[in-house]
């Protein structure tokens, strides 16, 4: 929420030692989203106003929200499959999360660097992966083209989501990770 960021900006302000993260389905949704009852939307925490939306990607802009989280919490069809009362919290998010965020955001390349790769890694303490001659390959290849998310292309056990069906600006083409390449 909004006021979650500015708690989080005073204590680095303190000089006190936080770190703040955001599931990325609250920087592309609002409360709008479950006005359908839809319980692939049912979320924790739940989606918010879209002023509170505005404040975090303003947060994320000014560096005090540090990473954007997948939140990838799968769930069963019966799971999410009733009335939304009764429906399970989470949804599936590894494969929509950047092509998600390019189309329905303003950050930029670099923040979404800084929040998806740079900062988990030194917050973790684990090296920031580079890509150069000798290193193993650890990339993704984005196409700046018109593209439905299928169901069909859902590389989950679980098919719980809201995305299917969603048109984006942008499609993941490749992705490389060490000598293992996944190419659609």
């Amino acid at each position: 929420s909004s006021e979650s960021v500015e708690q989080i900006k005073q204590a680095k302000k303190l000089g006190l030692k936080v770190t703040c993260g955001v599931n990325y389905f609250h920087l592309i949704a609002n409360e709008n989203s479950i006005s359908d009852f839809d319980s692939n939307n049912k979320i924790v925490p739940p989606l918010r106003a879209e002023t509170d939306r505005k404040a975090l990607l303003k947060g994320i802009k000014e560096g005090i929200i540090d990473v954007i989280v997948s939140d990838h919490r799968p769930q069963d069809l019966d799971c999410k499959n009733v009335e939304f009362n009764y429906a399970d919290f989470g949804k599936i998010g590894l494969q929509t999360l950047i092509i998600s965020l390019k189309t329905h955001t303003d950050l930029s390349d670099q923040d979404l660097q800084r929040v998806l790769i740079q900062n988990p890694r030194k917050i973790l303490k684990k090296e920031v992966p580079v890509i150069k001659f000798g290193e193993k390959a650890n990339f993704f290849i984005l196409s700046k083209e018109k593209y439905k998310f299928e169901k069909s292309e859902i590389h989950s056990l679980s098919k719980n989501t809201s995305e299917i069906d969603q048109n984006y600006e942008f499609k993941i083409i490749a992705t490389v990770h060490g000598r293992n390449s996944y190419i659609k």
